[in-house]
């Protein structure tokens, strides 16, 4: 539940809360503003088109409003065909035509009152912190998932470079340069987890070929290991990169 009844002049209602902020219902606008029953509604419809939904308001399903527990608790019975219900900038464009005296003092009540944010419960911060630590799971699983479809890809193209034997073009282009200076030469995007399973990949190509390694200063890691550009280039074209 959002919290007690809030008291708007002589009226009092029960704040509800839909995806993290706070709302209203066209009946409680009615109420408020001690007008006939329908009024806002007839307005909202009247200019639909001047509100933008999942902004200026919410349409819930019947469904949605009877597992919303703050609509349930609230005792709101929903319509079959479900509820709408609208945020500070929806009931501020809806009451934009109340200009009488009490219409006044509403709006400004339920602007500091109603929709003013409100501090986290204790209980809100604890759900807030371990979404938070959930979502970096998730994340930190689907960059594990993107780096064991790197490492498969190259233990597919390990296999055909086995038994690799330079041809006379090959032994041509010596030239040592480390996995990230070979991906900035031709524009090839890599996270550093990539570049880390294709240097352990390609280095136990290397070993395992008899192709001499070499080492380069590097400004994070003390050094990093440089390979033969025409190994790098069998093995990336191979991936499909070059």
């Amino acid at each position: 539940m959002s919290g007690n009844k809030i008291t708007i002049l002589d009226q009092e209602i029960t704040p509800l809360e839909y995806k993290g902020q706070r709302v209203l219902t066209f009946a409680m606008i009615d109420k408020v503003h001690g007008r006939p029953e329908g009024t806002a509604y007839k307005r909202f419809n009247d200019n639909r088109e001047r509100f933008v939904e999942g902004e200026d308001y919410f349409s819930l399903s019947y469904e949605e409003v009877k597992q919303t527990s703050d609509f349930r608790m609230s005792g709101i019975v929903p319509n079959p065909k479900g509820l709408i219900v609208v945020t500070e900038s929806g009931y501020l464009l809806l009451v934009k035509a109340f200009t009488d005296d009490r219409a006044w003092q509403v709006q400004k009540m339920l602007v500091k009152t109603y929709f003013a944010v409100r501090e986290m419960t204790y209980m809100e911060i604890v759900a807030a912190t371990a979404n938070a630590y959930v979502e970096a799971e998730r994340r930190a699983a689907a960059q594990d998932r993107r780096i064991g479809v790197v490492e498969h890809k190259v233990e597919t193209v390990e296999t055909k470079i086995d038994t690799v034997q330079k041809t006379l073009a090959e032994e041509q282009d010596n030239q040592m340069v480390t996995v990230l200076g070979f991906c900035r030469i031709h524009n090839i995007p890599a996270t550093d987890g990539q570049l880390s399973v294709w240097g352990r990949k390609l280095t136990a190509i290397a070993k395992r070929n008899g192709v001499k390694l070499g080492q380069t200063h590097h400004a994070k890691y003390g050094y990093a290991n440089t390979y033969p550009k025409w190994l790098l280039t069998k093995v990336f074209t191979e991936l499909g990169l070059v």
